[in-house]
């Protein structure tokens, strides 16, 4: 075996390892998000399919995608969605929504769909589950209904709505920066074709469940049963202050992300900005940093080690020659192609590799391949442009045919699995029968609306 094509193997089997472990980690190894990328890259060193040089190249980046300015973006809009989120306006918000359905089941679905998809919009989709996930749970529980249907429609809303803006989704940030799209340009071609997705997804989930609809009616009528009132739910609680200070900021933030373009600043440092403005606020109107300490506990710290390693592997495929190979086999098929059939085939290719890898990799991988000049030079640019927008509408997608083509499907289901106990093997299978009748009607309207915006 020639030593380019071991290490590849290498790669690729340090990139299986961080993926398992990071799905289904080992507690008692303390194999884990965090921990697996650190021993995968340190391996990769000892046996030499990577090399230092690679690996400060990985996180340091280039002129093209700088890795680290992803992770300081991510973080840094996190601690902001997470300090507006702690003021408890975010679950006032979604109390006064679904409350507002009344005894209408067909209205609650709705009112819990088109809810789920504007806060992810604007905020992230792992705020929406840490938010809205366990009011429907607890609504559930009061009226005895079965939470499936809002629960599906709670995820599948989030992972396709989060293609709308570049800052909805972690991967829209990897893949949206990598090629130099700014707040804007996104917007532009995405927002008309996310909207129609959306939309499309609201029909046919309703087809799907509206044999449910009649019996959870008959139940959503009846008087609340005793087990745990609805008030019970976590409310977060602040002084007024503090309130409005996080929606300034977070109002703020989003028209600077706006305005970036003629500002000539970037994404990452008007982010980073608006985290450092928003612990200040914390500690001072708070009048204690224990605020600020809890919002950082909550920060999804293990995504640096896990983003940098899977940039190192990455690099290190790329190095040895895969990136290479892939973008020209890529490169040959899809010259010839229509930019419709492109679209849809990019499209498909992203959303099963989700299934495969998860997301995020899936996002890295698709830079390191499409970046390179014989998939570039190879396309014209309208049909090369239809391909990197649906990419990363591909890793948007990608989270609903099963709960493991996301890092939010992963949280989401520990959190119904640990809290509400209502996640076993037929959910799964269930998420798996719905993704796939609700996804293709999806991705051919996405993939129509991409290749005529574009």
């Amino acid at each position: 075996m020639q030593p380019a094509v071991a290490n590849v193997v290498l790669c690729l089997l340090a990139a299986g390892f961080t993926i398992v472990m990071t799905l289904r980690p080992a507690k008692k190894l303390h194999l884990n998000m965090a921990t697996a990328p650190v021993i995968s890259v340190a391996l990769l060193l000892a046996t030499g399919a990577v090399t230092l040089d690679n690996v400060v190249h990985a996180i340091v980046g280039d002129a093209m995608l700088a890795p680290y300015t992803v992770i300081i973006l991510f973080l840094s809009l996190a601690y902001v969605c997470m300090s507006l989120n702690e003021t408890g306006v975010l679950h006032t918000i979604s109390r006064a929504v679904i409350d507002s359905a009344g005894t209408s089941y067909m209205r609650l679905f709705a009112s819990v769909f088109v809810l789920c998809s504007l806060l992810t919009v604007f905020t992230s989709n792992d705020i929406v589950i840490l938010t809205v996930t366990p009011i429907i749970c607890h609504l559930c529980e009061r009226k005895a209904l079965d939470p499936g249907p809002l629960l599906f429609a709670q995820f599948l809303s989030t992972n396709t709505a989060s293609a709308a803006l570049l800052i909805s989704n972690p991967t829209n940030i990897i893949i949206g920066v990598a090629f130099g799209l700014d707040f804007n340009s996104y917007i532009r071609v995405m927002i008309i074709p996310a909207m129609i997705a959306t939309g499309t997804l609201f029909v046919f989930l309703v087809l799907y469940v509206r044999r449910d609809f009649r019996y959870q009616q008959h139940l959503l009528a009846q008087e609340d049963a005793p087990p745990r009132p609805f008030e019970d739910c976590h409310r977060p609680q602040h002084d007024r202050s503090i309130t409005v200070v996080a929606v300034v900021v977070f109002l703020s933030t989003l028209l600077a992300l706006v305005l970036s373009p003629w500002c000539q600043l970037d994404l990452w440092v008007i982010c980073l900005v608006a985290a450092v403005v928003m612990v200040v606020a914390d500690a001072v109107y708070v009048r204690r940093l224990s605020r600020v300490q809890a919002i950082c506990k909550q920060l999804p710290w293990s995504i640096v080690p896990f983003v940098s390693g899977m940039f190192v592997i990455v690099g290190g495929l790329e190095a040895n020659g895969f990136s290479k190979s892939a973008a020209t086999a890529l490169g040959t098929m899809f010259a010839n192609a229509n930019v419709f059939s492109a679209t849809l085939v990019a499209m498909v290719v992203s959303v099963l590799a989700c299934n495969l890898i998860n997301n995020q990799p899936m996002s890295i991988l698709a830079v390191s391949i499409m970046k390179q000049n014989e998939f570039r030079a190879a396309l014209p640019d309208r049909l090369w442009s239809a391909t990197v927008f649906a990419a990363i509408a591909g890793s948007n997608f990608g989270a609903n045919l099963s709960m493991v083509g996301s890092l939010a499907g992963v949280m989401w289901t520990g959190m119904l699995r640990d809290q509400f106990k209502v996640v076993g093997a037929v959910t799964h299978l269930k998420m798996a029968a719905i993704g796939v009748f609700c996804m293709v009607p999806v991705v051919l309207m996405m993939s129509a609306a991409i290749s005529f915006v574009v």
